[in-house]
């Protein structure tokens, strides 16, 4: 009787040896596989930022062009009539609107590299929550397991 209660008592404590191992495997699997998401989610943000920096490069290229032809020409204009200085004061202007329009170009590429960001952030975050709360639950799983056991 009492080979077989150590012999019962032995079998359990290698079964809950096996299950903690088990266990722990599946959680070393599970960070695992979440440090990999992070670090596609974080590649992905900073191709979004790559992506969206270039796009304001090239746009702040084309009005800067634009604001060099609209300068050219005038000046051209101007040179060629005798009404110079009404030439000059235009092309002040334009060079002044392209300027804004290079600005706003640079803010609104700002907005949208905060917006790409937070939204990444924001993902990373509710990954992170859904992962811990599925880590919780499995050791809650664990331990009402080893309480039975």
């Amino acid at each position: 009787e009492e080979e077989r209660r150590r012999a019962a008592e032995e079998a359990a404590r290698e079964r809950f040896a096996r299950q903690q191992a088990e266990l722990a495997k599946k959680v070393r699997e599970e960070e695992e596989r979440l440090e990999a998401e992070r670090g596609a989610a974080a590649k992905a943000k900073e191709q979004a930022e790559a992506r969206a920096r270039r796009e304001a490069e090239k746009k702040a290229a084309r009005e800067r062009k634009a604001r060099q032809q609209a300068e050219k020409l005038a000046l051209e204009e101007a040179s060629q009539r005798a009404r110079q200085q009404a030439l000059q004061e235009e092309a002040a202007r334009r060079a002044r609107e392209a300027a804004e329009r290079e600005a706003k170009a640079r803010m609104q590429t700002s907005n949208a590299l905060r917006a790409a960001r937070e939204e990444a952030e924001r993902e990373l975050r509710e990954k992170a929550d859904r992962n811990a709360a599925l880590a919780r639950a499995r050791q809650e799983a664990a331990r009402k397991e080893q309480d039975r056991a």
